[in-house]
């Protein structure tokens, strides 16, 4: 998460550079150090780990990508009204 769209946006140009654009899946370790040096979310000492989390648990918006998003797919930049994220979805539970 990061509060204005230009460390966002200097974030995600890292994950297109280093894995998107080539269409490879960004490794979650990778997307950790990415959320550790951008992320203004108390979950950045995590690596942007969030947890297991239901639907009901989110912001609209957040919801709406996390549970649109496939396993092991990255989501685009989106903003919700904490600020702007990206989103790799790691699983799901049944």
């Amino acid at each position: 998460m990061c509060e204005k769209k230009g460390n966002m946006d200097e974030a995600y140009k890292k994950l297109q550079e280093g894995w998107l654009d080539q269409g490879s899946k960004v490794p979650p370790a990778e997307f950790g150090k990415l959320a550790q040096t951008y992320s203004e979310c108390s979950s950045a000492k995590r690596g942007g780990d969030l947890g297991w989390f239901t639907r009901q648990q989110m912001v609209g918006e957040f919801a709406r990508v996390a549970f649109s998003t496939a396993p092991g797919d990255c989501s685009q930049p989106f903003k919700t009204q904490h600020g702007w994220h990206v989103f790799i979805c790691e699983g799901r539970k049944a």
